[in-house]
């Protein structure tokens, strides 16, 4: 954006949603989706996960080469469910990460789930901070709740102004 206007630069649709992934971890580890990823982030930093856990789970992870979408998640859209006025998603695919926590720890599972997650945000927003140029980033939505996220933002690139817009939902 500059002076007003904004431009687009590149859309993706729901086969590149890193949340839509994060979330199916978070449901597979027990928690509701759209609430408990604070708790995979969490948990994550207790984790050790190893380099076949992690390919494991990239399987679910839409993946980004030089800030575009080059491999798409087969994560499908999510079912829904009813508890006290409540909707909450539910993702089929969390069952092939339920298989994945009957042979690794769950902080595994969750520091899999960060280190992928961190590593595709690194190559989409890092490719168009360098493609820009700009050094001013502003940031909204559930991912960008994620501290490690943006810590890793920051540590990587040269930011000058970084705001990460707190209300994530669409009280936001």
């Amino acid at each position: 954006g500059k002076n007003g206007e904004m431009d687009e630069l590149y859309r993706v649709g729901k086969d590149g949603s890193l949340g839509w992934f994060y979330g199916v971890v978070t449901q597979a580890l027990g928690w509701w989706v759209g609430n408990g990823e604070g708790k995979t982030m969490g948990l994550s930093s207790y984790g050790d996960a190893s380099d076949q856990l992690i390919d494991e789970l990239r399987e679910l992870c839409p993946i980004y080469r030089d800030g575009k979408l080059a491999d798409p998640s087969p994560i499908d859209y999510a079912g829904v469910w009813k508890s006290k006025d409540t909707y909450h998603f539910d993702f089929e695919e969390a069952a092939v990460v339920e298989g994945l926590l009957a042979e690794y720890d769950r902080e595994d599972v969750a520091d899999a789930a960060q280190q992928l997650l961190e590593e595709q945000l690194l190559d989409l927003v890092g490719h168009w901070l360098k493609e820009t140029g700009i050094k001013n980033l502003a940031v909204a939505g559930g991912v960008f709740l994620n501290v490690a996220v943006n810590r890793e933002l920051l540590n990587n690139f040269d930011i000058e102004d970084f705001h990460a817009f707190p209300a994530a939902g669409d009280d936001g």
